[in-house]
């Protein structure tokens, strides 16, 4: 039981810091000053988002990341993702 609440512990503080990292890249830095958006706003977001909502927002960020990486997304739709991003970030933390 411990175990598993360590295990749920570590996966939720993967998912913050992979958020964070998608948050702090320059793509998406530039994506939410274009869009006036309060960064640190996003940042002090993330954790009161729940594990599921963190969990699918990490995914969807890593993918893009990697999309962006090997050219199959062109920097308008990773600036859109970004901001999408961003703004489920916010609207979950201000229901929370």
């Amino acid at each position: 039981m411990q175990a598993k609440v360590v295990q749920q512990s570590q996966l939720r503080e993967q998912n913050q810091k992979a958020l964070r990292s998608f948050l702090s890249s320059s793509q998406v830095q530039k994506a939410m000053r274009s869009a006036h958006i309060n960064a640190q706003q996003a940042e002090t977001a993330i954790p009161s988002l729940s594990d599921a909502e963190l969990a699918q927002l990490a995914a969807r960020a890593g993918h893009a990341q990697k999309d962006f990486a090997a050219g199959a997304l062109s920097r308008e739709a990773l600036l859109i993702i970004a901001i999408a991003v961003v703004v489920v970030i916010i609207v979950v933390a201000v229901k929370a």
